[in-house]
């Protein structure tokens, strides 16, 4: 991984034939990815004259599928990590909303 100067990322990755960018934040030790990155975001990041925070902010968070909860070093073995990444997300209240 490549680290970041910055107090919100630790580190990042990226595999240019998957387009996964892994991200490590500085609150914790797992990594978390996101998939379908373009490349030119996977440089912007490295390269943000603003904050790497913020570049994440405006360019990444909510724009790229990510599995969010487990991080992956909390994965099954033998779970394709992208299984959980295209699986729908809701919550308790979203589905007793639904259910109304």
């Amino acid at each position: 991984m490549i680290p970041l100067n910055s107090t919100c990322i630790e580190a990042v990755d990226f595999d240019y034939t998957t387009r996964v960018l892994s991200i490590r934040y500085c609150s914790g030790s797992e990594v978390y990815r996101f998939y379908q990155v373009p490349v030119k975001i996977f440089h912007g990041l490295l390269n943000a004259t603003e904050s790497h925070g913020d570049y994440y902010h405006s360019h990444i968070h909510g724009r790229f599928r990510h599995p969010g909860y487990p991080p992956i070093q909390s994965l099954k073995i033998g779970r394709s990590p992208f299984a959980i990444a295209l699986a729908p997300t809701h919550t308790e209240d979203s589905i007793k909303q639904s259910n109304s």
